[in-house]
């Protein structure tokens, strides 16, 4: 049923397990089977720089999991979402017909971590500009107390003029 390039995958799958700091995490839940495969994604400067991936599944599902991270390894974000059914067979040799499907399952896994990754960096860019404006309003704070106290002594200056030039009526 499955080649032997396959099978050895399978015993040695390359790219398995957690990635800390991974900031793009997508899992695909095949609702038919069950099986489950989970990307991590570490993006910097849009270029893939490590993936890992947990998988529970059939041979095929762990396989092309595995397939699936060994490729995107150095690719910018585009070309993680262009890999396709023979970008995978490059890597492990064709699947069997009736377990292509588990090649679906990865594609699926890798662009729900891509879009996390996008959701992810859009909630630091918020936060960035979150931060500027709270540190805006901090120095206006700082600078409206000098600007009032700065009119309220010139107010103070001419009142007691006033005062002054009304008692000795100049």
């Amino acid at each position: 049923m499955y080649s032997e390039k396959i099978l050895e995958i399978f015993k040695n799958p390359n790219n398995a397990g957690g990635l800390q700091g991974a900031n793009g995490v997508g899992k695909y839940i095949d609702s038919s089977c069950g099986d489950t495969v989970k990307i991590y994604l570490k993006i910097e400067d849009g270029h893939i720089n490590e993936a890992k991936f947990k998988a529970i599944g059939c041979v095929g599902t762990i396989v092309a999991a595995s397939a699936m991270c060994s490729c995107l390894l150095d690719c910018t974000i585009q070309e993680a979402l262009s890999v396709d059914n023979e970008r995978i067979y490059e890597v492990t040799g064709t699947f069997p017909n009736d377990k292509e499907y588990s090649i679906d399952f990865a594609i699926n896994a890798v662009k729900n971590a891509i879009d996390n990754y996008y959701v992810h960096l859009e909630k630091e860019q918020k936060k960035a500009v979150n931060t500027v404006k709270a540190e805006t309003k901090a120095v206006e704070k700082k600078e409206k107390p000098q600007i009032t106290s700065e009119i309220n002594e010139r107010r103070n200056v001419s009142a007691a003029k006033a005062a002054f030039d009304a008692l000795f009526d100049i």
